[in-house]
């Protein structure tokens, strides 16, 4: 398995309020991706930042399970922030294929 670190903090009322990505969001980590995600969505506050930084790279595999989690929580009414930490050529690369919406690449609550 390649580096990869996820990390939740809670508020107040211990829900989870903010997460933290970083290392490899590649096939090989998909499975521990999912699972923390999962994680996630059964403990959320009504508005959750994620911080997605330090990323050596990523593929299609975890980039939809992002998206799934996104829609998810979108339906479930819970708001979200990320801020992509990456550098411009990968940002460049997320936007050339037209994942910059669904990825929440405007800097905006959902």
């Amino acid at each position: 398995m390649k580096n990869f670190k996820f990390q939740k903090l809670l508020n107040e009322r211990k829900l989870i309020a903010e997460i933290l990505v970083e290392g490899y969001l590649v096939f090989e980590n998909a499975q521990q991706f999912k699972n923390e995600l999962i994680d996630v969505g059964n403990n959320p506050a009504k508005q959750l930042q994620i911080t997605i930084s330090g990323i050596e790279d990523f593929d299609l595999s975890c980039l939809q399970l992002i998206v799934a989690f996104l829609k998810q929580m979108e339906a479930r009414h819970v708001s979200c922030k990320i801020n992509w930490n990456i550098d411009k050529e990968k940002l460049k690369f997320l936007e050339s294929v037209g994942l910059s919406e669904e990825l929440l690449m405007n800097d905006s609550y959902v």
